[in-house]
């Protein structure tokens, strides 16, 4: 399973930025800065796909305790 792999790659867990219904990008927590994250996510400059692909406007974070959508992880 992937959260398995995910959880065993970053120990202390990882946020997610969803880049399209295709793909999610993981981010060790100790490499980014929550708040640039969420910033870039809304930012429309970096909007590079069609609407119908977009995943979400959300961040998440993923560690041992489960997925969950980001607020102060």
């Amino acid at each position: 399973m992937a959260v398995n792999k995910l959880n065993e790659q970053f120990k202390e867990g990882c946020y997610l930025v969803p880049s399209s219904i295709h793909e999610m990008v993981a981010i060790d927590r100790r490499d980014a800065d929550a708040a640039g994250l969420i910033e870039m996510i809304h930012s429309t400059d970096c909007r590079v796909v069609n609407k119908e692909d977009i995943l979400s406007d959300s961040l998440f974070f993923l560690d041992h305790t489960g997925l969950r959508r980001y607020s102060d992880a």
